[in-house]
């Protein structure tokens, strides 16, 4: 009797000792046959879409996940120097630096909008998380190096659909960049609306770059960074139109000095883009017009039945040629119908906010504007080079200075206002 009771407590003691250790999946289950690498992906397609419904593997690096919110649903994949854009079932689950394997049955290899993508990937079907803190350093490239690139494929494409763009979702770095003037003031996305919304990246030599952020994004309503800097990003594209997306917030580095070249303000994007109009009296402002699919800005008193007694000026955002060697102007005016002709100042202690007849000193330069001499008639005519080298080391705001009275009242346009320094 004595020696069973000693059978059973031994038997006890080993049950209580094994603790089952929680299951891990397999970090290689597959035979070299079964996996593809990315560029095996993007070799394969050929313009129509390809459904896996046998079983292949793919390897690669999240380099961009949802955690700011400037994507949903998706991430973005790296292996080497070939990218591909991943759209998921779920959202969540998959963050940056996450090194995954995908099992490929059940998706989809299809091409949008000129992006490739692995489309309708389960998270609990498909992915397996090898491993985390497996971070991808961005390349290091200039807005010219993609522009050539794109150039070259977007030549090739109608021809070749098989063609790869060098940097297609690619995690990349720029220096020496900033975002254009026209953006300044402006935010990255409509956070109210929760609409997307381009801006434009330019480097010290004019080249530029569309960077596209997402309404729903959590820094859609941040203003622009006003700097000059660094910035990491995704290469991505609409159809023909090259763009960058933003991977995080924290990765617009950008509080050094602007550099200077040329800033263009053809308001094509039925904005005043960073340009202000300001009412000193009455309540008749400057916008934006268009005619034949030109924009341009725009004032007249004139309502369709009466003049209105108004003053408004037309302000340019802050203009900086501390580091210039040289400083002009350039831009159409057009005039029609009598009144007051209108007004070009320039100051250099203007703070860009207030009544600009109340705060700074303002110089008038109308005589140096070559203004159109035809007032009964529309058509553009050029101002010719305005030099504003006595301005060269100053920081400047420029003004367009309308007047209209209550019986009389010119209607002016602006349009492709070019600033050189």
């Amino acid at each position: 009797m004595m020696k069973k009771i000693f059978i059973l407590l031994t038997i006890g003691l080993g049950v209580i000792s094994c603790k089952k250790e929680i299951d891990h999946p397999p970090l290689n289950i597959t035979s070299d046959s079964d996996i593809l690498s990315i560029e095996d992906l993007l070799t394969m397609y050929q313009g129509q879409d390809i459904k896996f419904d046998t079983t292949y593997h793919i390897y690669a690096t999240v380099t961009m996940d949802e955690v700011d919110g400037n994507i949903y649903k998706q991430i973005y994949i790296q292996q080497g120097e070939k990218a591909l854009n991943v759209r998921m079932l779920q959202s969540g689950f998959l963050f940056v630096g996450d090194s995954i394997r995908i099992n490929l049955k059940g998706t989809t290899l299809s091409k949008y909008a000129g992006v490739m993508q692995l489309d309708s990937v389960d998270f609990s079907k498909n992915v397996a998380v090898q491993a985390s803190g497996k971070y991808i350093q961005p390349k290091l490239v200039t807005i010219p190096d993609l522009d050539t690139s794109f150039t070259n494929v977007l030549a090739t494409e109608p021809s070749n659909p098989n063609v790869q763009y060098k940097y297609l979702s690619q995690l990349v770095v720029l220096e020496n960049v900033q975002f254009s003037t026209a953006d300044l003031g402006t935010t990255y996305a409509d956070a109210t609306g929760q609409q997307s919304k381009n801006i434009t990246l330019t480097d010290c030599d004019g080249n530029s770059i569309i960077v596209r952020t997402s309404g729903y994004s959590n820094f859609a309503n941040e203003l622009v960074a006003q700097g000059n800097g660094t910035l990491v990003a995704i290469v991505s594209r609409y159809n023909s139109d090259l763009q960058l997306l933003i991977r995080s917030f924290g990765e617009i580095d950008m509080t050094g000095q602007r550099c200077f070249g040329q800033l263009v303000f053809d308001f094509e994007d039925n904005t005043l883009q960073g340009w202000q109009s300001f009412n000193i009296s009455g309540t008749v402002p400057w916008a934006t017009s268009s005619f034949s699919g030109n924009f341009f800005a725009k004032i007249s008193n004139w309502d369709g039945s009466a003049n209105s007694a108004c003053e408004t000026w037309l302000m340019s955002p802050e203009i900086d040629f501390t580091n210039s060697a040289s400083a002009s102007i350039q831009f159409n005016n057009d005039v029609n119908y009598a009144g007051a002709p209108l007004q070009m100042l320039i100051s250099t202690d203007y703070t860009g906010v207030g009544n600009p007849t109340q705060v700074g000193t303002w110089t008038d330069i109308s005589n140096l504007v070559s203004w159109d001499p035809v007032t009964n008639g529309w058509g553009f005519h050029d101002s010719g080079v305005i030099d504003l080298s006595p301005y060269v080391g100053s920081k400047v705001y420029i003004a367009f200075k309308y007047t209209g009275t209550a019986i009389d009242g010119s209607t002016w346009e602006i349009d492709d206002v070019k600033i050189n320094g």
